[in-house]
């Protein structure tokens, strides 16, 4: 199997995709309205999780609640045990777990300590022989080394076997691998042949636009300086102008900063903002749910087509259950597969896979929110922007499983908000005011 990278936005004048983008006029925006705001409320995001992992929705509720908690909980111990927490994991199944890792060489009490009580029926603790910053040092040390070979890689950490694996084509010579790989970190590498994990926005975020093709309105934003803006994806910014063809209005025309996949220190900047000038931003996102596309429907069960309000931003956790809107693919759901995903030309992106939707992500949706909902389901915390999908064989990497586990193939990578404001400070527009990742 060969996989292949592409960019969630997909250059308009390539005929391989030209289908994945919209076709004909550009479509009447949807309506903003108390109504269509009010109707997002009457979401039952416990529906989708309860039929992604067979649970009663009553259990999908009370586990919706506690990872949310548990992102709280693992944000606390990243500030108070820098040095002993490692990472945080979410199991769904078999059973529900949170899972924290943590240096084997601190006292683990100052960990559990910190446990919040209604999350304590599901901790467990597991050592781990390596730092976070370990970890991190030698993931760049690797990606660094195959990179500047030029070899088609992705490379992922597993905290369950303490070890990296390394994945390459199914053609690809081993041995040229191996010999590029730094000495002090052959040992604790796998290497695992077939499909490489390759990489595969008042105005309103989640609807689409176009610049110089089209992409997916991110979240709304005010940078430092006090201007109201749009984020999205930096590869479908300036620039370009961003163009919603709201009554054939340009409504946006001065270019903004943009980080077009530029490497600073040990993260892969790909985001852009762009100032709205007279238009503002709005606290809500458009989300659509069973976007029809290549003859499939995309469905997440309880979800209503409409406007969801914005809560207060997240970071992301891994084995997390979020989502992502797209204007090609819409409403797509999945897990947090790696916070700190190398692989093809991106560093320290998050992949998302593990989804009940047929086709994950695809051109057009780059820049498009990437979410988790609050525990009823009636708002949404911003996490990231999305960046970038997978093809398989030159096609659209489809789904070909009921089961959502049983789907890692076809995944997206994601920006995360706090990695993009720390390079560009902005707040992003809730329902509670504007608030800083």
């Amino acid at each position: 199997m060969k996989t292949a990278l592409v960019s969630a936005a997909t250059v308009a004048l390539s005929a391989s995709v030209a289908s994945a983008q919209p076709e004909g006029p550009p479509p009447t925006p949807p309506e903003l309205s108390e109504e269509a705001v009010a109707k997002g409320r009457s979401s039952d995001i416990s529906r989708a999780y309860a039929e992604a992992f067979g649970v009663n929705s009553g259990e999908a509720r009370d586990r919706l609640a506690a990872q949310d908690r548990a992102v709280v909980y693992a944000e606390e111990l990243l500030r108070s045990e820098p040095l002993g927490f490692v990472d945080l994991e979410i199991e769904h199944e078999p059973n529900f777990k949170i899972v924290i890792y943590y240096n084997k060489s601190i006292d683990r009490q100052k960990l559990t300590s910190a446990a919040p009580v209604e999350l304590r029926r599901f901790l467990v603790f597991n050592p781990i022989n390596k730092s976070r910053e370990e970890i991190r040092t030698d993931r760049q040390v690797v990606s660094q080394a195959l990179t500047a070979a030029g070899l088609q890689y992705g490379l992922e950490f597993s905290l369950r076997k303490g070890e990296f694996f390394l994945e390459i084509p199914a053609n690809a010579d081993e041995e040229r691998y191996r010999a590029v790989l730094p000495e002090l970190t052959r040992a604790t590498i796998s290497i695992v042949r077939g499909a490489t994990s390759v990489d595969a926005a008042g105005l309103y975020g989640g609807y689409w636009f176009e610049a110089e093709f089209y992409c997916t309105a991110g979240w709304p934003v005010r940078n430092s300086a006090g201007t109201e803006g749009l984020l999205t994806a930096g590869h479908c910014g300036p620039p370009y102008e961003m163009n919603f063809s709201w009554n054939s209005e340009r409504p946006i025309l001065a270019p903004a900063w943009a980080r077009k996949d530029e490497l600073r220190g040990y993260q892969t900047l790909d985001h852009a903002m762009y100032p709205l000038g007279r238009h503002t931003t709005t606290r809500v996102i458009n989300i659509e749910n069973n976007r029809v596309y290549r003859g499939e429907t995309n469905t997440v069960p309880g979800i209503v087509t409409a406007f969801y309000e914005i809560a207060s931003p997240r970071q992301p956790a891994r084995g997390q259950y979020l989502c992502k809107m797209g204007s090609t693919t819409g409403l797509t759901c999945g897990i947090v597969a790696d916070l700190n995903f190398n692989g093809d030309g991106q560093w320290n992106v998050v992949k998302v896979s593990q989804s009940a939707q047929r086709h994950i992500a695809e051109g057009g949706d780059s820049g498009g929110p990437v979410f988790s909902w609050s525990s009823d389901g009636s708002m949404v915390h911003p996490i990231g922007i999305m960046k970038r999908t997978a093809r398989v064989n030159d096609q659209v990497c489809r789904n070909s499983s009921t089961t959502a586990s049983n789907n890692t193939t076809c995944y997206f990578t994601f920006i995360p908000l706090t990695t993009i404001r720390a390079y560009d400070p902005f707040q992003v527009n809730t329902v509670d005011g504007f608030r800083s990742p």
